[in-house]
């Protein structure tokens, strides 16, 4: 059930208004654009209904495969997208603005995502007439860039790169459906690695790309629970597990994580960022390694020699340096010393566990090895390692203020955890009959090519 406490106020939240009135332009349907576009003017989405299929809502969007870049420039421009009317035909995942990159082929180049928005205004409304429950994705503005999942051990494929400066803009997001999603939400996430085969393993998983934002003079609004201000993911693929009861089928490693950063500053009124409603954080940068494949269990059953799994290694949150030079896993930065800081950096939240700012960076976990099973000699398989990571950094100048009002809502939560190893799947000797033994030793004679000579009674 959503819990909402106390109304923030809106009007305070007006930033850029354009001189002269804009021309507007009405739409009823998402806009599709091309790789490189621009957005201006004034654009009105009323969307009362989408065509059989469609998956998701929004204003305008971009949608592409195969690696293609993408750049997005929204300049002295007004998007207001309202979903309410969709009612009980509400796609999962609804946004203002919408990018998506997806790279199917392992080993080729991502695209990568350039976002730029300056002096707008972007708003999304989802609030039917009607409660409906499930889980919603809503965003004003959304960028993510995607591998795809690998097959047959083949390896994950690599996420592109996502870049973003916003400025001199407000970004709002009105929701009564209840969910996760942010005024700007950003995903980098490498595909996993598809399961192995016989005597192979599975494929490793595809990395993650490198996110780097810049913020100045920005108002972040939101509504709804789990919708937040300023929300970043970065995930490394998984690692494929091992087909099971193959031998020597082992699992995969995890992809890493390379690191992100964001950075704060200000050449006139400050930037501004409150949500309203449970799980809603004001700025969370979450970035992850993949978890490393687990080893098939295998049964010999009478062998004389079997070799178990192994588990693959999970992957781990590299650093990054940012432009003050400093090189971190996850880094916030507010007015920095080479950064201009003539406004302060304002964060509100009102919402139970509705962090101010959440930075975590956690490596991923090392896969189990399988279990084997035979009647002679074993060695079992050795379980995966899990990832590092490194350091998690945080500055912010004193014209700084957090506020949160909710229970277990902290102004800030900086975690950096590595990954847990595995654990080993272990080994079971078969108790066989004389006869058993005698057949599976004659057999594993046949097998390496060697003779064997009876003696006459």
């Amino acid at each position: 059930m959503r819990r909402f406490v106390g109304p923030l106020t809106v009007s305070a939240l007006v930033a850029w208004q354009p001189a002269t009135p804009l021309a507007q332009t009405m739409y009823t349907a998402p806009v599709e654009l091309s790789p490189t576009a621009t957005i201006s003017g004034q654009n009105a989405f009323t969307i009362l209904s989408l065509p059989p299929g469609d998956w998701f809502a929004a204003g305008f969007y971009q949608d592409y495969m195969g690696g293609t870049a993408l750049d997005l420039m929204v300049s002295s421009s007004s998007v207001a997208v309202d979903l309410s009317g969709l009612s009980s035909s509400m796609p999962g995942t609804m946004q203002g603005i919408y990018q998506f990159n997806s790279n199917t082929s392992p080993g080729s180049q991502p695209g990568q995502i350039s976002t730029n928005i300056s002096n707008s205004t972007i708003g999304l409304t989802v609030e039917p007439s009607a409660m409906l429950t499930g889980n919603y994705s809503v965003t004003g503005v959304y960028m993510e860039t995607d591998g795809g999942n690998g097959t047959s051990s083949t390896p994950g494929a690599d996420a592109g790169s996502i870049g973003f400066n916003l400025s001199n803009s407000t970004i709002t997001v009105n929701a009564t459906v209840a969910g996760q999603g942010a005024a700007v939400g950003v995903l980098a996430q490498g595909g996993a690695g598809g399961t192995g085969q016989e005597k192979l393993a599975g494929g490793h998983g595809g990395a993650a790309g490198v996110i780097t934002g810049a913020l100045s003079d920005v108002t972040l609004y939101s509504t709804g629970q789990g919708v937040g201000g300023l929300v970043v993911n970065q995930i490394g693929g998984a690692g494929g597990n091992g087909l099971a009861n193959e031998q020597l089928s082992s699992g995969g490693a995890g992809a890493n994580a390379p690191g992100m950063y964001v950075l704060f500053s200000s050449s006139g009124r400050g930037s501004s960022i409150m949500t309203s409603g449970d799980n809603a954080p004001g700025i969370a940068m979450l970035a992850r390694g993949g978890d490393g494949g687990i080893g098939s269990e295998h049964d010999g059953e009478l062998s004389l020699n079997e070799t178990g799994s192994y588990g693959g290694n999970g992957g781990s949150v590299l650093s990054i340096a940012d432009p003050t030079g400093a090189a971190n896993s996850i880094s916030l930065r507010s007015c920095t010393p080479n950064l201009s800081c003539t406004g302060a950096l304002s964060i509100t939240t009102t919402g139970q566990n509705a962090y101010g700012i959440q930075l975590a960076a956690t490596a991923g976990n090392g896969g189990n090895s399988g279990t084997i099973s035979a009647m002679g000699d074993l060695s079992p398989g050795i379980p995966g390692v899990g990832g590092t990571t490194g350091a998690v950094s945080l500055e912010l100048f004193p014209n700084t203020t957090i506020k949160t009002t909710g229970a277990g809502a902290s102004a800030i939560l900086g975690q950096a955890q590595g990954g847990v190893g595995g654990t080993s799947g272990g080994s079971i000797r078969t108790v066989a009959t004389p006869a058993q033994r005698r057949a599976a030793r004659a057999a594993t004679a046949a097998m390496s090519g060697s003779t064997s000579t009876t003696r006459s009674a």
